[in-house]
């Protein structure tokens, strides 16, 4: 009796621990549809982007204004000219959608017309780059954003409270055709995808499946090597953490 509750103690320790690393360590999934308006999301998954960590809030990841003004500053991100760049942070205050348009220092500006559609929460404007720029509610989970910047600066956004079984689709009505070549959705492993930069042609974001851990402790036998697998993966997670 006393082997059979270790063991069922040891199980639930194991999930527990993965339960939080899956909850703490976001995985978001990248599709895009084959077409403006079709939505066939589901057949066209291009991949899947991990969410960079750390302890600060959003707004301070973003460094907004300090010290370039009206521009993205947080040079542990590396942006590049004429691009529109979609990562997600994970901080402090939860986790949050990122996107910043071109880089500091490049020699023209320009203008992106979007569309953020959210499902299952409430859109949160964590950062307005800038503040100028006109930002439309149509409801609680639509926002359209018309934005200019000049030359030498950024532009974009942070939408932030992101929670439990939300889903986001973002679009580009209209962009600066010089100014904005190509759209890439970062992850926190330094690899990228790419997406079709194409007038109402939607991309689609959502937590990933991420339980396979837990399924594989399952199948671990021993308590010991239940406990073992589930701290040192993470502890080995953990030591993957990225701090600014």
């Amino acid at each position: 009796m006393k082997k059979q509750y270790l063991k069922k103690f040891a199980f639930g320790l194991g999930v527990g621990i993965f339960s939080a690393i899956a909850q703490a360590f976001p995985v978001i999934q990248v599709s895009q549809e084959s077409a403006a308006g079709v939505g066939d999301f589901g057949s066209n998954i291009l991949g899947e982007i991990g969410a960079f960590e750390t302890d600060i809030t959003a707004s301070e990841y973003y460094q907004y204004g300090k010290p370039k003004k009206f521009s993205f500053n947080n040079n542990d991100f590396e942006l590049v000219s004429n691009r529109s760049h979609v990562f997600f942070v994970n901080g402090a205050d939860g986790l949050s959608l990122f996107t910043v348009q071109d880089r500091k220092f490049d020699k023209r500006g320009g203008f992106v017309n979007m569309t953020y559609a959210l499902e299952g929460d409430a859109v949160d404007i964590k950062v307005k780059d800038d503040p100028s720029d006109k930002y439309t509610m149509f409801d609680s989970q639509t926002l359209n954003v018309k934005q200019k910047w000049h030359r030498k600066r950024t532009d974009g956004l942070v939408l932030g409270g992101l929670e439990d079984d939300w889903a986001m689709t973002i679009d580009f009505n209209n962009w600066s055709k010089n100014s904005i070549l190509d759209w890439f959705a970062y992850s926190s492993d330094n690899e990228a995808i790419e997406l079709s930069l194409e007038k109402n042609r939607r991309i689609h974001l959502t937590i990933a499946n991420i339980s396979t851990p837990i399924e594989q402790v399952a199948e671990v036998p021993e308590p010991a090597t239940i406990g073992m697998l589930a701290i040192g993966s993470a502890a080995g997670l953990i030591r993957r953490r990225r701090k600014v």
